[in-house]
């Protein structure tokens, strides 16, 4: 029989997934053994944050969008359609009942177009100024001065 030939000491295993890649181009031929070290020695690139990492940072980022209220906690107040519902969008209204069912709220529309429509409670948020909050109510309450206020 043939004698063997030596065999080459098996690589160390990759410390990083850029390494591994690497390695594999050079196996394949696709780079040289230059290009191999010299991209090894160049400073590793940062790793991308794990999703545990990510999703952490996430719940303890400050957030720009107050806390979601318990269903029904609308009831009665004042509130403005958000952005996230077209064509009601910036229309205001008094939350007037909670429908567990659907997941919605009843809201009575302030004139000029006075309508009850149901909405989740995603597309609400409640008007904080209280001045605003009982001109709201107020042509709500009574609708005709809403309009004349409108077509004045």
């Amino acid at each position: 029989p043939p004698p063997e030939a030596p065999r080459a000491a098996p690589a160390a295993p990759a410390s990083s997934l850029r390494e591994a890649r690497y390695r594999a181009a050079l196996d394949s031929g696709q780079i040289s053994r230059e290009d191999y070290e010299r991209k090894m020695a160049e400073a590793p690139e940062q790793p991308a944050p794990d999703l545990r990492d990510r999703l952490r940072a996430a719940q303890l980022a400050p957030r720009d969008e107050p806390a979601r209220e318990k269903p029904g906690a609308l009831v009665g107040r004042v509130v403005r359609v958000t952005r996230q519902h077209g064509k009601l969008s910036g229309r205001c209204g008094v939350a007037e009942r909670w429908d567990p069912k659907a997941a919605r709220y009843e809201v009575q529309l302030a004139p000029p177009k006075r309508k009850t429509v149901q909405l989740m409670a995603g597309h609400l948020e409640a008007v904080a100024d209280e001045v605003e909050a009982d001109e709201i109510r107020t042509k709500v309450a009574n609708p005709k001065e809403g309009e004349d206020d409108a077509a004045a």
